[in-house]
């Protein structure tokens, strides 16, 4: 089976990327691609296609076949493989559209992405309605509500509080804000929401007609506050932590599948 790679950063879409892009995606993304491509090499059964700016050289298995991007050739190299290939794999931050801009792409030139459908990467993408719709689906969720760019913080607001960009990832536009903190104006769109205690975990889930299967949870680690920076993730020890963790994405995943009429599948 052939598989084609293709990370935003690494694939040639950053250096000409608007001024919504985050730069520091590229430290994730490039785990994230030289990650995959090693499991799948390791697996045995793929013949591993990695779209790769040329610029920006990666660490890969030297059975990888390595697709070089010269500037402003991103898209035409990942429509051009992605028709070639059985399975497309795309890795892309939600920011500006830009997950769901290259799922559609791969689709419209005839490929196979690794990935759920447009209403489900549409309703993904904003931190809000993803909220609502886990609220309805009985997941809980912290207290909040989106803040639109320009208006001021809300009168009472719960503090400690958080701010994250409504429409991105990572920790773009993500801020702690304490009791006594000036009050904030957002610049961008903001999702806000009271902060709540407890240890952050990531889970990655493989979604198909089979359901949902949780890959191991991590905890992730962040820089102090306020100015809150992604650092790496480490393994979890405590069980019951684990299922804890699975348990929620499971649903959160079928929540939002629910919510947006779309479906779940690929790697989210």
């Amino acid at each position: 089976m052939r598989l084609v790679i293709y990370e935003w950063c690494c694939s040639g879409g950053l250096p000409g990327a608007g001024s919504g892009a985050v730069a520091e995606f590229a430290v994730e993304g490039r785990a994230m691609v030289e990650a995959v491509a090693a499991d799948a090499v390791r697996d045995g059964r793929f013949e591993v296609v990695a779209v790769v700016d040329e610029a920006q050289p990666l660490d890969l298995p030297t059975e990888v076949v390595i697709r070089t991007v010269p500037p402003g050739g991103e898209i035409a190299a990942l429509t051009t493989e992605a028709a070639r290939a059985d399975v497309t794999l795309v890795i892309a931050p939600e920011t500006d559209g830009l997950l769901a801009d290259r799922v559609a792409r791969v689709r419209a030139a005839g490929g196979c992405p690794l990935a759920c459908d447009a209403p489900f990467l549409e309703l993904a993408a904003d931190k809000q309605a993803t909220v609502t719709a886990l609220a309805a689906a009985g997941v809980p969720v912290a207290a909040g509500r989106s803040l639109a760019a320009g208006e001021p913080w809300p009168e009472g607001f719960h503090r400690p509080a958080v701010t994250k960009s409504r429409h991105s990832a990572g920790c773009d536009g993500l801020v702690f804000v304490e009791e006594g903190d000036r009050p904030v104006v957002a610049t961008m769109s903001l999702r806000i929401e009271a902060f709540v205690p407890g240890m952050p975990v990531g889970v990655s889930c493989l979604c198909g007609p089979e359901g949902v299967s949780c890959l191991p949870p991590l905890r992730q680690v962040f820089s102090p506050a306020p100015s809150v920076r992604y650092l790496g993730s480490e393994a979890i020890a405590d069980g019951g932590i684990r299922r804890r963790a699975e348990w929620l994405a499971t649903r959160a995943v079928i929540a939002v599948a629910r919510a947006s009429g779309g479906a779940a599948r690929g790697w989210g």
